[in-house]
């Protein structure tokens, strides 16, 4: 379906008013000055203190997270790592080309905090890594194929890093399994492709905020290391405050967490050489992908449901659940 047959099919002067709503009903709108109050005896302006609120802190977290994410998607002009790795192929387009979106609000709200520690492990990790790594935050601009990414750290020319935050339930697997979950593989595997095919190009770019261009001028990367940092329990990750205070326990024990203060970190690493049939075949979907991508963005269309791409695991979390209902 073409984008233009979309917008003739959706009645859009009715779903579009949405730039013209506020992004929360009234009641949940900010009156930041209703508690203000004048003080005749002093003569100056004070303002009425107010005690926590659970419920009020959701509302803020709610218009946030709205607030948010609108920014964030109203200049995303380009396919992502994380759009290629893991997101589903819809999705990806949908925000490209500024489809109108369901509701800008977090679905889960506590996904905000997590995207927070997120970033407090990063930081925190490549600050006190030392020589471990040369470089931090390499930007990956392909202009030519619509491609922006960040990769985490590198290590001289031939080791890669991508710090991953996960609750306890998916390091427990992680540990057990010794394998680091599928899209993030696919993701570090493709930041290695962008370095040895793309280098050339992504070094002509200007980097984004907070980020570098590559230094060096050739990378042969022969490990990939994904370090994973479980940093969390929240509600949905175990039934119960004594569960999730027991599974913690009991990883910590199979851990020796005793001669490791730091056994929340751990981390995977990948023989290139050793997985060559692995990372080539991850190579071949990351393409195929990527090229599909670039194909459905220049057409404006919008691959239908039985692609091979679609995630239907990804709908609970996704902007754009109600629109790709209508669309087969």
């Amino acid at each position: 379906m073409s984008y233009t047959a979309l917008i003739q099919a959706l009645d859009y002067e009715e779903k579009n008013n949405i730039a013209d709503k506020p992004l929360l009903p009234e009641h949940l709108t900010d009156h930041s000055d209703e508690g203000r109050e004048f003080n005749e005896n002093t003569g100056a302006n004070e303002i009425t203190g107010k005690l926590f609120s659970t419920t009020d802190f959701i509302n803020n977290v709610r218009k946030n997270s709205a607030t948010k994410n609108k920014e964030y998607m109203d200049v995303s002009s380009n396919i992502s790592a994380y759009g290629i790795a893991h997101d589903c192929i819809r999705s990806v387009i949908f925000n490209i080309n500024n489809y109108p979106v369901d509701s800008y609000e977090n679905t889960w709200l506590p996904v905000g905090f997590r995207a927070v520690m997120g970033t407090a492990v990063h930081d925190f990790l490549q600050s006190e890594a030392g020589d471990m790594f040369t470089e931090n935050e390499a930007c990956l601009k392909v202009p030519s194929r619509r491609f922006s990414g960040r990769l985490d750290c590198l290590s001289g020319n031939s080791v890669l890093v991508e710090i991953k935050s996960c609750a306890y339930p998916d390091y427990a697997k992680i540990i057990s399994s010794g394998k680091p979950r599928p899209g993030d593989l696919t993701q570090v595997i493709l930041y290695k492709y962008c370095l040895e095919n793309h280098l050339a190009e992504t070094k002509l770019q200007k980097p984004t905020r907070g980020g570098g261009i590559p230094k060096l001028d050739h990378y042969d990367i022969k490990y990939l290391t994904l370090l994973y940092v479980c940093h969390e329990l929240v509600a949905a990750d175990s039934p119960s405050l004594s569960e999730a205070k027991k599974f913690a326990t009991n990883l910590k024990k199979h851990l020796q967490s005793k001669k490791n203060p730091f056994w929340f970190i751990t981390a995977i690493h990948i023989d290139v050489e050793k997985e060559i049939d692995m990372v080539n075949e991850q190579i071949a979907f990351i393409n195929k992908k990527w090229d599909m991508l670039n194909e459905c963005l220049d057409s404006n269309t919008i691959p239908p449901m039985d692609n091979e791409f679609v995630k239907l695991s990804a709908c609970f979390f996704c902007k754009f659940r109600k629109l790709c209902k209508q669309i087969p």
